[in-house]
């Protein structure tokens, strides 16, 4: 088809746009008819008017269609019945018909059911070890709380923190479904408050400090100031999280929060990472693993963040994917910076007061191959197998990648909490069950956010 046949052609496709557009207008739907018709200009091409030529660009129709008009849909949504019936003069569709519309329901029945049962069954398998008559059982079980607590809500409040990193760093491209997959982990707050509150009421279980006096540290490791400090830390950030969210939705450049909220982020992941983590060793400690937690949170927070969002959109950018997998190479080099600075002066200066921290991980047989594994994965793992390009823009590639370091911080998770503890160096249905469940509640949440939330209306802007 020639050009001069492409735009004659194409002045009947704009004649039968009119009209449409006119009739929306009528209707009072014309916002859909804008989107599913005048949005695809950013495409660059006369794919959106049936029947034209693809590549010619919308300035050889005389700049109909200007391309600042950037959407991310290729297509109008599928309408509902409601919607069908507003067309025919009857009952106008709700904002709740169009949004179910929007997000195929046949996939949430089975979902939803699925997270229910299994949230049920670990939560009371995990309820059971943890009020057994056994002290070793019940340690386990409580142990196993305060891991999935350090895996699951820094990862959560990460994800929510990860767009505010993005706009504060003048990056432009954490917007629309990736901010809204990013948003949707605030729906695992409520939970991890409630594991919290255990944490707080199962303190004699996990808690080693509570059972050795140490009067320098007696001002700071005591009840009250630290389950108060740390537990209005928690909830600061849900609070901030939460602020940052509704504006964004509101259309509100929240143009200070952002950066309070990632400062925000910082010294509070720190102060847990001292306080729940460090803590275990009652005479040991480090000024920089507190920093570690806090790297190592965003980073984890930083892969469950990509992992969602491929699964959920495998048709993401190339250059979306690229600056995803960039970021993780960066942060897996951050996070092993961080360990390695800590382990190397443990090492040389070999004190007496240092080295309980070093000698298990590093020394005795299952924990050696664990940090083996460990060093593998997570620290030099994404280095080797997302250093390529190519690497970095494949969907499957990338998807595997950041998966395989969800579930390595898991056991790096595991490897910081269960050697200060003591004990037997095992995983079984006491850790299994409550990290199903955690999981199960997690997607539950963000599904559910995606489903009755929108894509936020901000867009990406062209450099």
């Amino acid at each position: 088809m020639s050009l001069n046949e492409a735009q004659s052609g194409s002045g009947k496709r704009w004649h039968e746009l009119c009209r449409g557009l006119c009739r929306g207008l009528c209707r009072g739907h014309l916002a859909r008819v804008w989107r599913g018709h005048l949005g695809l200009a950013c495409r660059g091409h006369l794919a959106l008017v049936p029947g034209c030529v693809e590549g010619v660009p919308p300035s050889r129709l005389g700049g109909i269609l200007p391309a600042v008009f950037k959407q991310d849909a290729t297509q109008e949504p599928k309408r509902s019945g409601k919607e069908n019936r507003e067309d025919a003069g009857g009952t106008p569709a709700t904002h709740a018909d169009k949004m179910s519309a929007s997000h195929s329901p046949q996939w949430w029945p089975i979902l939803s059911g699925a997270c229910v049962v299994v949230f049920i069954a670990g939560s009371a398998d995990w309820a059971a070890y943890a009020c057994s008559g056994d002290s070793t059982v019940a340690d386990r079980a409580w142990r196993s709380l305060l891991i999935n607590f350090l895996y699951f809500y820094p990862m959560s409040i990460g994800m929510v923190i990860w767009p505010a990193v993005v706009n504060k760093s003048r990056g432009n491209w954490g917007v629309g479904l990736l901010e809204q997959t990013a948003f949707s982990a605030v729906a695992f707050a409520p939970l991890s408050i409630v594991m919290f509150i255990l944490l707080f009421l199962g303190r004699e279980h996990w808690a080693a400090w509570i059972h050795h006096s140490h009067p320098p540290q007696e001002a700071w490791l005591n009840v009250p100031f630290v389950f108060i400090r740390d537990g209005a830390g928690i909830l600061l950030l849900w609070i901030l999280g939460a602020i940052y969210i509704q504006r964004i939705y509101r259309g509100i450049k929240p143009r200070y929060l952002g950066g309070w909220l990632v400062v925000a982020f910082c010294v509070i992941l720190t102060l847990l990472g001292f306080d729940m983590v460090m803590a275990l060793i009652p005479k040991w400690y480090s000024t920089l693993l507190g920093w570690y937690f806090f790297v190592s949170s965003a980073y984890l927070a930083l892969a469950a963040w990509t992992c969602t969002t491929l699964i959920r959109h495998p048709q993401l950018e190339d250059n979306r994917k690229h600056d995803l997998g960039k970021l993780i190479v960066a942060f897996s080099l951050l996070t092993m910076y961080m360990m390695f600075s800590q382990l190397i002066v443990i090492w040389y200066e070999n004190l007496p007061r240092e080295v309980p921290f070093v000698i298990p991980r590093l020394n005795q047989p299952p924990l050696r191959w664990v940090s083996a594994v460990l060093l593998g994965t997570i620290y030099l793992g994404p280095l080797v197998f997302l250093l390529l390009r190519s690497a970095k823009r494949n969907v499957a590639y990338l998807a595997c990648a950041s998966g395989a370091i969800m579930m390595a911080m898991w056991v790096e998770r595991w490897w910081l909490v269960t050697p200060s503890l003591g004990g037997e160096f095992t995983y079984g249905l006491q850790e299994f069950s409550l990290t199903a469940a955690c999981a199960a509640a997690m997607v539950f949440g963000m599904a559910c956010f995606i489903r009755h939330t929108p894509v936020t209306a901000r867009q990406e802007i062209a450099p």
